[in-house]
């Protein structure tokens, strides 16, 4: 299924064995949505730079996808190494 909107932005779904995954894009980030079969909750997976994106926390904000966020343990010690950088220009 594809919907397509000028100001919400673009859902494609698949199915595939037990899961429905869903990438979206809106307001220029894209996100990966997991759903379980069995499950209500879908489950976000973003890499380093949606979560380095400040429109992640008002897409979050409005409720308008409901998941809960997955930020994997190497996106947290990538955010480590950057902040311990002595480089003066960051990601």
């Amino acid at each position: 299924m594809l919907r397509n909107s000028k100001k919400l932005g673009v859902l494609i779904k698949v199915k595939f064995n037990d899961y429905l995954f869903s990438v979206v894009v809106i307001a220029g980030l894209v996100i990966l949505l997991i759903k379980p079969k069995k499950s209500s909750k879908n489950v976000a997976i973003i890499d380093l730079s949606i979560l380095l994106d400040i429109r992640i926390y008002d897409v979050i904000n409005t409720k308008f996808l409901n998941f809960d966020l997955i930020i994997p343990s190497f996106l947290i010690d990538e955010l480590k190494n950057i902040a311990k950088s002595s480089n003066s220009v960051k990601p």
